[in-house]
């Protein structure tokens, strides 16, 4: 699972300009929409905005934590470099389960705040 998710950064590392700039972009939509500006009605991008903004940073936030991942151990590391090794990729192993309840989380969140968006 955590080799799947590196090869899943290393193809997002690609994009972290794209990200980051569609980013920076719900992130002004919330602004001009919070603001009223531009004619906008006062809450009318809002949900949009901040459910676009939570995609991106998820999108980014994996790009950065599963960039490297710890090698496996193999017999011939030593024990002390088994153990680390083994201790690392345990820790990568548990934000990866956290990563995995926080987009259920998102998508979650997308779908209640899009549905209110277009109900309304």
């Amino acid at each position: 699972m955590i080799e799947r998710l590196q090869r899943i950064a290393s193809f997002l590392a690609r994009l972290r300009p794209l990200i980051l700039l569609l980013g920076l972009g719900f992130m002004g939509l919330f602004v001009v929409s919070l603001f009223g500006l531009g004619g906008v009605r006062n809450d009318a991008l809002m949900m949009p905005a901040i459910a676009g903004f939570c995609w991106a940073a998820l999108l980014l936030s994996v790009s950065h934590l599963f960039a490297t991942v710890p090698e496996k151990p193999t017999p011939q590391h030593r024990f002390g470099q088994r153990l680390l090794l083994r201790l690392r990729r345990a820790g990568v192993g548990f934000i990866a389960l956290v990563m995995a309840a926080l987009t259920v989380t998102v998508l979650l969140l997308s779908y209640q705040m899009l549905r209110l968006f277009f109900t309304a």
